[in-house]
């Protein structure tokens, strides 16, 4: 078992509990249509690895703000997505390859599976494309407004009564023995 296989049976669970991609005019996109000739499933996967490869630039984009933003959370994140278009970038581009080998044999069941593993990674790379766009740094997180409130009188804004009864009841920890006389 080839990893194009492996990485078809690991994203397949996934995209099937997904709702199915639609285009522009919200008809549904079929992963592996029968009636397409093999021209157009030629077509469709160089337009389905181009999108990708737009997908790529436009994460590698995303991972180059947030290094000049210096947000480490940020960072990771965009990193992540990153690495699995990636990798589901060299799976379409083998799988392009070998739908190309599929035509000129003239193997339809092929040409129709590897035509399959292209249009999931695409769905897949334009999903992890979006998400690295909602990938939120550091300066997200505390972004807002913040209120201070300072006491200017010597009065505790705690209740005194209730720190007293507190502190009467101390628990005392020992330390344990060493394990071992050589730390």
């Amino acid at each position: 078992m080839n990893y194009l296989t492996i990485a078809l049976l690991i994203l397949s669970p996934a995209l099937a509990a997904e709702e199915p991609a639609t285009d522009k005019d919200n008809a549904v996109i079929s992963l592996a249509d029968d009636n397409m000739s093999d021209s157009e499933r030629l077509n469709s996967a160089k337009e389905l690895v181009g999108n990708m490869n737009s997908s790529l630039t436009t994460v590698i984009g995303h991972l180059q703000s947030a290094r000049e933003e210096k947000d480490a959370i940020k960072l990771n994140c965009v990193s992540e997505k990153l690495t699995k278009i990636k990798g589901l970038l060299k799976i379409s581009e083998q799988a392009n390859v070998a739908l190309q080998e599929a035509i000129a044999r003239k193997d339809t069941n092929t040409a129709a599976a590897e035509y399959s593993k292209i249009s999931i990674a695409g769905q897949k790379c334009n999903q992890l494309a979006a998400d690295s766009e909602a990938c939120i740094g550091e300066l997200a997180v505390y972004a807002g407004e913040g209120e201070t409130t300072v006491n200017n009188n010597n009065e505790s804004p705690y209740n005194s009564d209730a720190l007293a009864a507190d502190t009467q009841s101390v628990i005392v920890v020992t330390r344990p023995p060493e394990a071992s006389p050589y730390q």
